[in-house]
């Protein structure tokens, strides 16, 4: 066998057992307890909590065209701009749109327990369209549960 075949046999067996060992991995991490925190302490521990299954109580804010964030609950009144709290980007990857969507109330503020994957990205170029910047504090939701309406 040539030096080259052995090479290309080697890498195809080890792509192969990452890829079995991922499979076997990943209903794992989604049946993984979520770390209770808040919008508040995911902006202080951006680092320590990057890519970590969380759960949130926050007040949900849908805005135009995927501007859609949470910020810590109880919150009375609507976000204004001046508004200093700590943010998430709230985003809902297709997969999990049924049952998070299913959910929430149609395009109305709500508050909610919200389970998903924290993202911290510093970056800003890898995060901007050239139109919208979520921001670095990001949230990929994949369940929702106790929803209310705010001042309900």
């Amino acid at each position: 066998m040539t030096r080259f075949r052995l090479q290309f046999l080697v890498a195809t067996i080890c792509t192969l057992l990452c890829s079995i060992t991922l499979a076997q991995n990943t209903p794992r991490l989604l049946s993984a307890r979520p770390t209770i925190v808040t919008v508040a302490y995911l902006a202080t521990h951006t680092r320590e909590m990057e890519g970590r299954l969380v759960s949130v109580r926050a007040r949900l804010e849908f805005g135009w065209e995927g501007d859609n964030f949470m910020w810590d609950e109880p919150r009375a009144a609507a976000p204004r701009a001046s508004d200093v709290r700590p943010r998430l980007w709230f985003h809902v990857d297709p997969t999990y749109e049924r049952p998070v969507f299913g959910v929430l109330p149609r395009n109305l503020p709500a508050v909610g327990t919200f389970t998903g994957f924290f993202h911290f990205v510093p970056d800003k170029k890898s995060r901007t369209n050239e139109m919208f910047d979520p921001g670095p504090l990001q949230f990929s939701a994949i369940s929702v549960s106790d929803v209310k309406l705010p001042g309900s």
